[in-house]
């Protein structure tokens, strides 16, 4: 999977600083040198890195000095996974805009409160809003249809790609 994409869906999915981490994790490395490096509390990051390590998007390995009883972990990015959390995020983005599609392709009915229904619901409503008993009128939704069209192509172009 194309890298840029693949940090896009990252950030959208776990967030900026979670991918500003990752980058950090080119060779294993210990969460207090995560922190030196990006200027961030080492606590920051450790939470950081919980919650990559909750997703699978990295592993780590703890040693315990014998000194002191203290824990280290040493982190490191799990590539493979990362490209797997990419595709499974698309294809889920994927099914949630067919499904929007689907819905959106129906003849839609509003009225002013913002109330959505089909034609069915309408039909059964004697196209009379159950929110504010005001009329339903039929909705030109043809642009929302194109955008989720070319939305979908998107999503399949790229994970034809892969």
């Amino acid at each position: 999977m194309d890298e840029s994409v693949l940090k896009i869906i990252l950030e959208e999915n776990t967030g900026p600083e979670h991918v500003a981490v990752l980058e950090q994790l080119t060779e294993p490395k210990h969460d207090e040198q995560i922190a030196s490096e990006l200027g961030v509390k080492s606590t920051i990051i450790r939470k950081l890195l919980n919650d990559l390590h909750g997703t699978s998007l990295v592993s780590y390995k703890r040693t315990k000095d014998k000194s002191t009883g203290w824990y280290s972990y040493v982190w490191e990015k799990r590539d493979d996974k990362i490209t797997e959390y990419g595709q499974i995020k698309l294809d889920e983005s994927l099914s949630k805009l067919k499904i929007r599609l689907e819905y959106e392709r129906q003849n839609l009915f509003v009225c002013s409160c913002d109330t959505s229904v089909t034609m069915t619901q309408a039909m059964d409503l004697n196209f009379i809003c159950p929110r504010c008993n005001e009329r339903l009128r039929s909705l030109d939704n043809s642009n929302r249809i194109r955008e989720l069209g070319d939305k979908i192509a998107r999503i399949e172009k790229i994970i034809e790609q892969v």
